[in-house]
Formats: structure tokens, sequence, C-alpha cells
């Protein structure tokens, strides 16, 4: 089972590294960090807005297509890929992408010497035990299929709200917790609470994923079927 998982995550990998579009998005990303790097905040509340964007970069990227990606070969996902392994290997990818833009972000901050190294790492492990979830829940929304063979020039092909969508969830769920908690007890504590709900999220995600699966399989047929008939 985790050969399989492991080789999913092969494919989606060489799947961003061959497909011109995906290369597109990765030299955005790029250009992204850099207009990170060289911002100035003026207070760091408002940092700690801004910063979970940029350490969940490359999942909100690759999240615009999630399933989509796999369109063009849903038949065989249908008869030789367990939903559970399919499901997983999504997971693992996506905390994979969050770990290399969380030390992109935090190498970056170390470079310019910020003072709130801590703060960015406890929303990094945060978003690490709860965006995952959230990307995969919100990817039984991409029902447009996407043929990887097409360039990236004017390719708007498969693109839906999602990347706003998640950061939405990034913005509303990072202030609900860092304002109140902030206001009556201390910042400090705040990133503690943050960082403690990251590892929670983090261990408790064989229950979650097996949320996900049954949540999957009850609409992933209707979702694989009309990427098929799209596709045809």
């Amino acid at each position: 089972m985790k050969n399989v998982i492991i080789l999913l995550m092969k494919n989606e990998m060489k799947f961003v590294l061959r497909i011109s579009r995906a290369r597109v998005m990765l030299l955005f990303s790029l250009f992204l960090w850099a207009q990170y790097y060289f911002s100035s905040f003026h207070t760091n509340s408002f940092k700690m807005m801004i910063t979970p964007v940029y350490l969940s970069l490359l999942s909100i990227i690759h999240s615009q297509l999630l399933y989509s990606w796999d369109s063009s070969f849903f038949s065989f996902m249908l008869t030789k890929v367990s939903r559970e392994d399919y499901i997983k290997s999504k997971y693992y990818f996506h905390c994979f992408l969050l770990l290399i833009s969380s030390s992109i972000v935090i190498v970056m901050d170390s470079v310019k010497q910020e003072p709130i190294i801590f703060q960015t790492v406890a929303i990094a492990v945060y978003l690490l035990g709860s965006l995952p979830y959230v990307i995969l829940l919100l990817g039984r929304f991409n029902k447009k299929p996407v043929d990887i063979n097409k360039g990236a020039f004017m390719n708007y092909e498969g693109f839906t709200i999602m990347p706003f969508l998640l950061v939405l969830y990034l913005l509303f769920s990072i202030a609900i917790f860092y304002y109140p908690i902030n206001y009556f007890w201390s910042e400090s504590i705040a990133f503690y609470v943050f960082f403690a709900l990251g590892c929670i999220g983090f261990l408790i995600r064989n229950s979650i994923l097996k949320l996900i699966v049954i949540d999957f399989n009850s609409v992933g047929k209707n979702l694989f079927e009309n990427y098929l008939k799209k596709i045809k």
C-alpha cells in the first residue's frame, strides 16, 4: 500500500515538472515569493495574516487543478488504484508542497533576520495539520477535465475559484484564533495554540483521511463519470 502511495506521488511530481502549464505556475510562485521577500510589513499581526498565503503557495496553486490533472486517465484510477491510496497520495503530496513552501519562507525570514521565526514555524505546523484536508474536501468541486497536453499560453481550462476560497479559509482560520487569544491572553500563547493544533491535526490524520475517503466515495463516481463524459 505504501509503495502505491509513493508511486502516485512520484507521478504527481512528474506531472508538475513535465507539463508546461504546471511549470508556468511554479515560475509564478517564484515571483510571489520574491514579492514577499522584498515587502516590508508594518505590524507583526498584519504579517501573520499575509504569511500563511506564502507558506502554502505551492499547495494553493496546485489545488486549482486537484483531481482535474488526472481526468484523462480516471478510468485507470477507477480500476487499478484504491480510493484510499489515491486520497492518501494527494494528502501526502500536499504535505510535501507545504514543507517546501514553508521552508522557503522560513529561510527568507532568517536571511532578513526577522524576529518572529517561531511564529512563522507555528503557522506552518498549523497549516500542515489542517490545510491538506480542506484542499481534499474542496477538490470535489473541480469538475472540469484538463488536457495535460495543451500549452500554458492563454490556457484557462479547468480554472475555478478554489484558490480564492483557500485564501479566504487561511485568513479566517488564522484570524478566528489569533485575535481573540492575543486580545485576552497574549500573542505568544496564540502561536503555541497554532503549533498544538497543527500537531494534533497531523497526528490524527488517519482518522480524518478515513472520513475524507468516505466523502470522496459518495461523490467520486459522479466526478469520474463527469470527467470521462466531457473527455469523450
